[in-house]
């Protein structure tokens, strides 16, 4: 599979890590659920726990050990069974995970986004459909707020590009994740639209 990421990598903000196969099918054996290959690309030729720390923090999680894909999977599949959590941010522990009650022709799952606490069983946002547009919306968002002093109208507006350019099949209406959130039988409905 080919992998592209449209940002730069330096030794700041990425930790390149020594995975292999072996070690993945482990993990997904741990997990009950295949991880998606664009998942399996980024952690073969990136890195097993990678933090970007621009401006905001984005922090990918390792595989295994404590903060980790099967550890946080297992506390999150408590509330939602069809997840598999890969990374949270510095603000307020926001979480992403793949959802994987459906997943499409390539193998992909879409990546959700669940709310540290939910309002009224409103939780989740459907955020990409696969995890390589995933890490490009969220670092290049990073990078240009870091870039720039920017307005609430300004950041939405480069939230809604960066969605136009790479997920042009999600309509984002604001950066304010909050305002999106819906339940999670909604969510499985919106998912299940979407890839079908």
């Amino acid at each position: 599979m080919t992998f592209k990421i449209d940002f730069p990598l330096t030794n700041k903000n990425i930790k390149l890590g020594n995975l292999n196969h072996e070690l993945i099918k482990q993990a997904e054996r741990q997990l009950g659920s295949e991880l998606p290959p664009s998942f399996k690309s980024w952690l073969i030729k990136y890195g097993n726990g990678v933090q970007f720390n621009i401006g905001n923090c984005l922090w990918i999680e390792p595989l295994f050990g404590d903060g980790s894909v099967i550890s946080s999977t297992e506390f999150f599949r408590n509330w939602l069974k069809d997840v598999i959590v890969f990374a949270s941010t510095g603000v307020d522990s926001e979480t992403y995970a793949f959802y994987t009650g459906v997943k499409d022709n390539k193998g992909e799952y879409p990546v959700i986004w669940i709310t540290p606490g939910s309002i009224d069983g409103k939780g989740f946002v459907l955020c990409s459909t696969n995890f390589e547009n995933f890490i490009n919306i969220n670092v290049n968002f990073l990078l240009e707020l870091n870039k720039n002093d920017l307005t609430d109208e300004d950041v939405d507006k480069l939230w809604i590009r960066l969605y136009k350019k790479y997920e042009p099949s999600i309509k984002m209406e604001a950066s304010d994740l909050y305002r999106m959130a819906i339940t999670a039988e909604e969510l499985k409905i919106k998912v299940k639209l979407l890839f079908s």
